[in-house]
């Protein structure tokens, strides 16, 4: 390639290099302006990005580029590896262990009407226990056929994408608590010998005061935890990411993730260049679980699947 050519292509690396460098730094201001934070749920992308342009950089023998790349990167791995150690995720199941319990959170999206793949996929994967968000009446309607199997349930549907829904073929009660200002239901049920579930789905941080919505959602999630003694599993659309301050407070008060590497792609179905896992499972007083993502049923959001190993020690 004439050197011409060269000199002209080693602008482009530098280039999106700054740009992916300048956005992944927004997000450290979030405390002065909480919006910023919408930027940490990117640091993947930022890390992959900025792997390219460094190999790019680097091939071009363009040395600035070559270190700018270098130092963004270093910095966005830095807090992603702090990030997963921090927030320290449940040992995955030994293969002489045996699951006490598995649950399915899908978030179904109110307008598909792809009933009968969800129902398909409960009756490939036979999960114990299952949270349903985004249910609506259309939904509890015809999510009627699995009931034959789980004989057990709480439905609270609604039209305004916060329904939601929780089957089992175990016995439990259950109740909804509603968080904050939009009045959103925090679905919860105690299963009988088990561990207390939390289905949870809070608003999507589109602006400062859904943001704050959030927040505050889940530090009710949190501070419900904390006065459970026993088992705990939190599961749902959260809305948020690992790299968001707003999980903070769930690990304040002693849940892990269920998903050992801390990185899985749940939404959204149509893009993996916006990939983000904000469909979780948290557990407290849980001795092992595995975490899978299964196929996508028509919905903006894949289901996920925990299969949990708990202290029997814990229930008592």
């Amino acid at each position: 390639m004439p050197q011409a050519h060269i000199l002209a292509l080693r602008k482009y690396p530098r280039i999106i290099g700054l740009f992916i460098a300048l956005c992944s730094f927004v997000g450290f201001f979030e405390a002065i302006f909480p919006l910023a934070d919408l930027f940490n749920h990117f640091r993947i992308q930022a890390v992959v990005g900025l792997t390219v342009c460094l190999i790019a950089a680097s091939c071009l023998k363009d040395m600035k580029g070559f270190l700018l790349c270098a130092t963004a990167l270093a910095i966005n791995v830095s807090i992603v590896g702090y990030t997963l150690h921090q927030t320290s995720g449940i040992p995955p199941l030994l293969e002489d262990q045996s699951p006490t319990l598995s649950i399915i959170s899908s978030n179904v999206l109110t307008s598909n009407t792809r009933y009968e793949a969800v129902i398909s996929m409960v009756e490939k994967e036979k999960p114990d226990f299952i949270v349903f968000t985004e249910v609506n009446d259309a939904w509890i309607e015809n999510l009627q056929p699995i009931e034959k199997i789980y004989s057990y349930s709480l439905k609270h549907p609604s039209e305004d994408n916060f329904g939601i829904a929780a089957y089992s073929k175990k016995p439990f009660e259950g109740r909804i608590k509603y968080s904050g200002g939009a009045g959103l239901p925090i679905l919860i049920a105690k299963l009988e010998g088990g561990p207390t579930i939390l289905g949870i789905h809070p608003l999507p941080p589109s602006d400062k005061w859904n943001l704050s919505e959030n927040k505050l959602y889940l530090e009710d999630v949190a501070s419900f935890s904390a006065t459970e003694s026993g088992p705990v599993i939190v599961t749902g659309d959260f809305n948020t990411t690992l790299w968001s301050v707003t999980l903070k407070p769930l690990f304040e008060v002693g849940l892990k993730r269920i998903n050992w590497s801390g990185i899985a792609y749940t939404w959204p179905t149509s893009s993996i260049f916006f990939a983000l896992q904000i469909d979780h499972f948290f557990g407290k007083n849980v001795k092992a679980g595995d975490f899978k993502v299964l196929s996508n049923l028509g919905s903006d959001h894949y289901p996920i699947r925990a299969d949990i190993l708990i202290d029997r020690k814990t229930t008592e």
